[in-house]
C-alpha cells in the first residue's frame, strides 16, 4: 500500500508540472483569495485593537461610575442626574480607590453647548476635567500639539485641532461657550483656546471642548457635583470582574448609582466590531467560490485533456476509485501550493501592516469610517488564522475537486481511447 500511494503522488506531481501554466493559474487564484483573506483579518483585528484603546484612553475610561439613571440617558448628557464626587476626597471616590485593581480615579461633566466665534456656531460635547487628575485615566495631554494644558480655575479651553480650524480659532483666540445648566437656564462664558488637541479619535479632534472641571461646575450650577467617576484599571482583564464588584459593593454600602464597564458604554462600536465577524464570514465564502471554481475548472480541463490517457490507466488495470483519487491528489498538491503561497504572502504583507500600517488620511481624507479610529491604521499578527487559511486551502481543493474527478473515473475506457 504504501509503494502504491507513492506512484500516485509522484504520477499526480508529473501531471501538475506537466501542465504548469495552468497549475500556476489555478494556485494563484488560490492564494490570492487566501491571502487576501489573511490581511483582512489582519487589518480589522487592528482596527478593532486600536478603536478600543481610543475609546478607553479619550472618551469612557475602562469602568466609569454614574448617578442611578444616568446611563439609560447618557446620550442625553442629562444634568439633573449627577453625584456628590467634585473632589478627590469624596467618601464615593475614597471608596473606589480602596480597590486595588483601581489604579486612576477622576471626575468629569460632561455636557451639550454650542460653540460660537463670534460669526459661526457648531454643536459640541463640552467636557469639564480635573487637570491633576485627568492623566490618571485618560491620555488627553500626549496629544496636545500646541498651547499647553489647562489649569484649575482658569477660563480657558482645550479644543480638537480640525474643530479649531472649522471655527477659525487658534491658540490665543476666544470664543463663546452656550449651554443649559442644571436648573435649566441658559448661561454663556467666554473661553480662550489655550491647547489643540489633534488624538486618534475623530469624535475628539471634530466635536469637543475641555475646560477646568471646577470651572464647568461653576457655570452650570452643580456646586461640586459631577455626570461620572471614570476608572483607569491595571489591567483590560479586570474590566468586567471590576464593574461587577464595584456594583454589589457601592451598592451595599448605600450608594445608589450606575457602575457601567467601557463595553457597556460603546455599544455602537460593538455592534461595528460584531459585525466584522459576519464580514469575515461572507468573505471566507467568496475565497471558497474563487478556489472552487478554479479548482474544478482546472480538474474538468486535465478530464478533457486526458481522456485518452484515463482509458489508457483504466485499460492497464486501475479502477475508478485509483482514478479519483489520483486527481484528489492533484487537487490537494494546488491547494497546498495555494496554501503555502498565501501564508507566505500574508506573513510578508503583515510585516508592513504592523510596522509601517495604512495612513487612511492618505486615502479618505478626514471621512469617518465608523469605527473610533483616525490617521494610521495597523495590523496584528493573528497566526490561528494563517493556519485556518492554509487548512481551508488544503481541504477546499480535494473537496470540489471531487465531482469533476469522479465524473472522469467513470468514463468507458474504450470509448476514451478511441477520444481524438
Amino acid at each position: 500500500m504504501p509503494r502504491q500511494i507513492n506512484y500516485y503522488v509522484r504520477l499526480a506531481l508529473k501531471n501538475l508540472a506537466r501542465h504548469r501554466r495552468r497549475t500556476l493559474l489555478t494556485v494563484l487564484a488560490v492564494a490570492v483569495g487566501l491571502w487576501a483573506f489573511i490581511v483582512m483579518d489582519s487589518l480589522l483585528a487592528g482596527v478593532d485593537r486600536d478603536s478600543g484603546r481610543n475609546v478607553i484612553d479619550l472618551e469612557t475610561s475602562h469602568v466609569q461610575v454614574s448617578a442611578a439613571g444616568y446611563f439609560a440617558h447618557r446620550d442625553e448628557l442629562p444634568l439633573d442626574k449627577t453625584l456628590a464626587a467634585g473632589t478627590a476626597d469624596s467618601k464615593l471616590i475614597k471608596m473606589i480607590r480602596s480597590d486595588s485593581r483601581v489604579s486612576g480615579v477622576t471626575s468629569r461633566i460632561r455636557f451639550a453647548a454650542q460653540l460660537n466665534n463670534g460669526t459661526d456656531e457648531f454643536p459640541v460635547v463640552a467636557v469639564g476635567l480635573d487637570p491633576h487628575r485627568d492623566p490618571e485615566v485618560f491620555t488627553l495631554t500626549d496629544y496636545i500639539v500646541a498651547g499647553r494644558k489647562l489649569q484649575n480655575g482658569e477660563y480657558g479651553a482645550s479644543l480638537g485641532k480640525k474643530l479649531a480650524e472649522l471655527m477659525e480659532l487658534k491658540i490665543g483666540d476666544s470664543f463663546t461657550l452656550v449651554m443649559r445648566t442644571a436648573a435649566n437656564t441658559f448661561q454663556a462664558i467666554d473661553l480662550e483656546v489655550v491647547g489643540l488637541v489633534n488624538s486618534p479619535h475623530p469624535m475628539v479632534n471634530t466635536g469637543m471642548v475641555f475646560l477646568p472641571l471646577d470651572v464647568a461646575a461653576n457655570v452650570l450650577g452643580l456646586d461640586g457635583r459631577v455626570t461620572e467617576i471614570d476608572l483607569r484599571l491595571g489591567g483590560e482583564e479586570a474590566v468586567d470582574r471590576v464593574t461587577k464588584d464595584l456594583r454589589s459593593s457601592l451598592k451595599s454600602s448605600g450608594f445608589n448609582v450606575d457602575v457601567s464597564s467601557w463595553k457597556d458604554l460603546s455599544g455602537s462600536f460593538l455592534a461595528i466590531s460584531q459585525g466584522k465577524r459576519l464580514y469575515n464570514g461572507i468573505f471566507l465564502g467568496l475565497v471558497m467560490v474563487i478556489a472552487a471554481v478554479g479548482i474544478v475548472n482546472s480538474v474538468l480541463l486535465a478530464t478533457i485533456e486526458r481522456t485518452r490517457e484515463i482509458g489508457t490507466l483504466k485499460a492497464i488495470g486501475m479502477n475508478e476509485g485509483d482514478i479519483v483519487r489520483l486527481f484528489l491528489l492533484e487537487s490537494t498538491g494546488i491547494g497546498l501550493l495555494g496554501g503555502i503561497v498565501a501564508v507566505g504572502l500574508g506573513i510578508a504583507t503583515n510585516l508592513y501592516l504592523v510596522n509601517v500600517g495604512i495612513d487612511l488620511t492618505s486615502m479618505i481624507g478626514d471621512m469617518e469610517v465608523g469605527y473610533p479610529i483616525n490617521g494610521v491604521i495597523y495590523g496584528v499578527w493573528n497566526w490561528t488564522t494563517m493556519v485556518v487559511a492554509f487548512l481551508f486551502g488544503l481541504a477546499i481543493c480535494p473537496l470540489v475537486g471531487w465531482w469533476p474527478s469522479r465524473n472522469a473515473a467513470r468514463k468507458d475506457p474504450v470509448e476514451a481511447l478511441r477520444h481524438a
